[in-house]
């Protein structure tokens, strides 16, 4: 995934996705990425390095990770959103 660069939006709804790549988080012009009604526990450690990423539109809308068990997620990841 991580040879997809230009990727600006993802779309891995309902997918009962367990783990994120961190590939995921290589995906240097992604905006967009919605990951609700997985199964995902948490996010890898690098998830904060997605720069383009609207973090108020993804974290501030739970709406977005619902469905998911988020234990831990990154502590940059909280301080942006």
């Amino acid at each position: 995934i991580h040879n997809l660069k230009q990727l600006r939006t993802l779309l891995l709804l309902g997918n009962r996705i367990k783990t994120l790549p961190d590939s995921v988080c290589q995906l240097s012009k992604l905006e967009t990425l919605w990951l609700g009604d997985n199964k995902l526990a948490e996010l890898p450690k690098s998830f904060p390095q997605l720069k383009h990423l609207d973090w108020y539109h993804h974290c501030e809308l739970s709406s977005n990770f619902e469905g998911n068990p988020l234990v831990n997620p990154p502590l940059d990841v909280c301080r942006k959103g």
